[in-house]
Order: structure tokens, then C-alpha cells, then sequence
């Protein structure tokens, strides 16, 4: 349960850190320019890119993560280490309540943003169904070898 919980951690760490540059590119930057919800149409992509890379480096660290228990355990504690820091985030940063940050859900920009966090949390169980699928399928394995 360890490596589960230490490997969600470092999935969303890093993920993290490349969102927080990112979306402060795309709130200074991109979105006074083309509009909210453009930018984040545009941001997601980009991230989900980096989170996909970033959860084949992970798992490649933690051999256990290949079964979709372990890795559904994974991408659901990175989301919701992600769920709270964003909370934190809204809150210290611009003052709202919670309540308030709720609030923004409301707003077509966040959803498009929290559908890619869903998105994020499930890169780790589709990495290890496609390398399930792969290993099945490995030409010159039988089913011993897998």
C-alpha cells in the first residue's frame, strides 16, 4: 500500500508543478488574449501529454503498478492530492472560500479543466490495460512467459 500511495504522490507532484506553470502562462499569458475557455482548451492536451509521460516514467519506477487495482489506487489519490491542492491554491491565492471555489465548478472553463483532471487520473490504469493488452498479445510469448 506503500508504493501506491508514495507512487499517487510522485504522479501528482510532478503533474503538479508542470499545471502550476502552465496555467500561469495560460491565465497571464494566453486567456486575456483568445478568452478562458480557449486557453484552457488549448492547455489541456498539453498536459495530459505531460501527464501521460510522466505516469509511463512512474510507473516504470514501480514495476506493482500494473494491474488496474494498483493503478486505479494510484490516479485516484493523485486526484485527489490535485483536488485539494487546487482548493488551497483558490483559496490562498485570490481569498475565496471554499464554498467559492466550489462555485466555480459552475463555470464551463473549470469543467473542461476538472474533465482533464478525471482524465489524469485514469492515464495510470489505461497504461498498464495497454501494456496488459501488449503483453498478451507479444509475438514469441506464451502465457507462461508473461
Amino acid at each position: 500500500m506503500r508504493h501506491l500511495l508514495k507512487a499517487g504522490a510522485e504522479y501528482f507532484a510532478a503533474v503538479f508543478a508542470a499545471g502550476f506553470c502552465m496555467g500561469t502562462v495560460r491565465t497571464i499569458g494566453i486567456a486575456p488574449r483568445v478568452g478562458e475557455l480557449s486557453a484552457v482548451a488549448a492547455e489541456i492536451p498539453l498536459m495530459l501529454l505531460f501527464a501521460w509521460i510522466a505516469c509511463k516514467f512512474i510507473r516504470g519506477r514501480y514495476p506493482q503498478l500494473n494491474t488496474a487495482r494498483s493503478a486505479l489506487a494510484v490516479g485516484g489519490f493523485a486526484f485527489v492530492l490535485l483536488l485539494i491542492a487546487e482548493a488551497l491554491l483558490s483559496i490562498g491565492l485570490t481569498g475565496l472560500s471554499l464554498g467559492q471555489h466550489a462555485a466555480l465548478y459552475q463555470e464551463l472553463p473549470v469543467q473542461i479543466g476538472l474533465l482533464g483532471q478525471v482524465l489524469f487520473a485514469l492515464l495510470p490504469f489505461l497504461q498498464a490495460r495497454a501494456n496488459a493488452k501488449a503483453a498478451v498479445h507479444a509475438p514469441g510469448k506464451t502465457g507462461s512467459q508473461l
